[in-house]
C-alpha cells in the first residue's frame, strides 16, 4: 500500500483495502470485523444478538386489556471506537502506523480537498497538489446487493446501531459524509499516521492552542474543556516555528535568527498575539535597543534548541543568542536556558529528579513547589523568573501530556505561553499528545509550518 501526502493530518492510502489499484473496489467489512462474508445481514454480526421484546398492538392505555406478542429486536454490542485496534482491518494488515480513519479526518479531506468526478469516482485533490482517487462501489446489506452505484468507506465513529461513513455517490458526482448500519459490508480505505504528529514541537504547538483561550483569564482549576475551546495559534507557535526553521537551515547566527523573527512576525502583524514592545521591535526592523527586557517572550519559543545538541554548553549558548536578540537581559536568558535544557535533558530521558536538581543548580530555580501551592496566590505574570520555573514544574509533577497541560493552564497565568512550555517539554520526554487534539492543532497550521514539522523530525530521526 502506498500513501499519499494530502497536507491533512493523516496521510491517505492509494487503493481500498483488498483492492490493488486505485480503480479497484476492493473487500467489504462490517464495522469491527476483520474477515470478508457474503451475509452482512445482523445475524451474522459478530458484534451484537438478538433479544425478544414484548410488543403491544394498542395504544399504552390499553395495553392492560391486551396480550403481547414477542418479536425480535437487535441489541449491538458497545464495543466504542475501535480505531487502531485488534478488530481494525487495516492495523491488522498493515501495522500499528495504518488504521481506518477517523470521523474528524473524514470531514477535514471534505473540507480541505477539491473534489473533482472522473470517470469510474472522484479524485480528490488537495492544495499542495497532490490527489488520490475513490472508486465508485456499492455497499452490502444481508446476502443482495440492492445499493449498487455508491461507494462507501467505513470509518471509526459510531453510535448504538451506525457507523459513520463516508458517501461515494455517482448520482452527485460527490463525496459526502453519511451514516451505515454496523453490520452492513463497507469499503475501506486506510489512512496512516504521521509519527511526528503527537511528538516533538507540536508539544509547544498543542499547549499554545490549549491555552490561548484561558490567556488573561485567570483560570484556577484543572477542571475545563478539553482539549481546547480556541481555533488559533499565537505568537508561541509563530516564533518556534522560526527558531526550528533556523536550526535547519545550519547557518546559526544571530543575523539569521533575527532576519527570521523579523519575517514570521510581519506575515503575521494582523494577529492580535503580539507583546507592544516587541511589535515596535518588529515596526523599528529589529534596530530598537530592547536591553533590560525580561519577559517571557524569549523562553516560549527555546524548545526546538534543545534539540540542536546534547551538550549543555552549547544548548546553552544557542538558546542565550536567540534570546538577546529580542530580551537582551540576564532574566530572559535566563529563562530561554532553562526552557532549552529542560527539552534537551528531557528527551536524554533523564529522570526528572536529575532534571529538577540540574535546573536548580544551573539557574537557582525552586522547583520543590507543587502546582497546588502556586496556584493559591499565583497570578499573570510575564517575567521569566516567574513563570518559566512554574511552567517546568507544570512538566516535573504530571505523567502525561494532558495533565501537563491542565497544569499549566490552572495556575491562571500567561496560560499558552506556560502551556507551550511545558506541553514542548512533556513531549520531549516522551509524553504523546492526544490523538484527537494533536490532528485538530494540525488543520490549523500553514503548509509551510507543516513542512517544518516534517524536516525537523525527519532530523532527529
Amino acid at each position: 500500500m502506498n500513501y499519499v501526502d494530502l497536507g491533512l493530518s493523516v496521510l491517505w492510502g492509494t487503493c481500498n483495502i483488498g483492492a490493488y489499484s486505485q480503480q479497484k473496489k476492493g473487500d467489504r467489512y462490517s464495522y469491527g470485523e476483520t474477515e470478508t462474508k457474503e451475509d452482512y445481514s445482523f445475524k451474522s454480526y459478530k458484534h451484537g444478538r438478538t433479544i425478544s421484546v414484548e410488543v403491544y398492538d394498542v395504544p399504552p392505555m390499553y395495553q392492560m386489556y391486551a396480550s403481547p406478542k414477542m418479536e425480535d429486536y437487535p441489541e449491538y454490542d458497545n464495543i466504542g471506537n475501535i480505531l487502531g485496534t485488534s478488530m481494525d482491518v487495516a492495523s491488522l494488515y498493515f501495522g500499528d502506523s495504518v488504521r481506518m480513519p477517523s470521523k474528524k479526518e473524514i470531514e477535514e479531506l471534505l473540507a480541505k480537498c477539491t473534489q473533482q468526478p472522473e470517470e469510474g469516482g472522484v479524485r480528490f485533490i488537495s492544495p499542495n497538489g497532490n490527489s488520490i482517487f475513490m472508486p465508485y462501489g456499492d455497499y452490502w446489506s444481508g446476502t443482495l446487493n440492492p445499493y449498487r452505484g455508491s461507494g462507501y468507506y467505513d470509518i471509526y465513529d459510531t453510535t448504538e446501531h451506525f457507523a459513520y461513513s463516508l458517501k461515494i455517490d455517482p448520482k452527485e458526482a460527490k463525496a459526502t459524509s453519511t451514516d451505515n448500519c454496523r453490520e452492513e459490508g463497507l469499503l475501506i480505505r486506510p489512512v496512516k499516521k504521521r509519527e511526528w504528529l503527537t511528538t516533538g514541537l507540536m508539544g509547544v504547538v498543542c499547549g499554545d492552542v490549549a491555552g490561548l483561550p484561558y490567556e488573561f483569564k485567570g483560570h484556577r482549576t484543572k477542571d475545563y474543556f478539553f482539549p481546547f475551546l480556541a481555533n488559533d495559534f499565537s505568537d508561541d507557535t509563530i516564533l518556534t516555528m522560526a527558531v526550528a526553521r533556523w536550526l535547519l537551515g545550519g547557518e546559526l547566527t544571530a543575523k539569521k535568527l533575527r532576519a527570521l523573527y523579523l519575517e514570521y512576525a510581519k506575515r503575521f502583524i494582523e494577529k492580535n498575539v503580539w507583546g507592544t514592545g516587541f511589535m515596535e521591535w518588529v515596526k523599528s526592523g529589529g534596530t530598537l535597543d530592547r536591553t533590560g527586557v525580561r519577559s517571557n517572550g524569549a523562553a516560549m519559543r527555546a524548545v526546538p534548541i534543545g534539540y540542536a545538541s546534547d551538550n549543555i554548553s552549547e544548548v546553552r549558548r544557542l538558546a542565550d543568542l536567540s534570546a538577546r536578540i529580542t530580551h537582551n537581559s540576564d532574566e530572559a536568558s535566563r529563562g530561554a536556558q532553562a526552557v532549552a535544557v529542560t527539552t534537551m535533558l528531557a528527551r536524554q530521558h533523564r529522570s526528572k529528579q536529575e532534571i529538577a536538581d540540574c535546573i536548580t543548580n544551573l539557574f537557582g530555580y525552586d522547583l520543590k513547589r507543587t502546582t497546588y501551592e502556586i496556584r493559591k496566590t499565583y497570578q499573570f505574570e510575564i517575567f521569566c523568573d516567574l513563570c518559566v520555573p512554574e511552567s517546568i514544574i507544570c512538566f516535573l509533577e504530571s505523567d502525561n501530556y494532558e495533565s501537563v497541560i491542565r497544569n499549566a493552564v490552572s495556575l491562571g497565568g500567561d496560560a499558552d505561553t506556560m502551556a507551550a512550555i511545558a506541553g514542548g517539554i512533556a513531549t520531549a520526554y516522551g509524553m504523546p499528545i492526544p490523538e484527537d487534539m494533536a490532528c485538530d492543532c494540525f488543520q490549523l497550521l500553514p503548509a509551510d509550518f507543516i513542512q517544518t514539522l516534517e524536516e525537523f523530525s525527519a532530523l532527529l530521526t
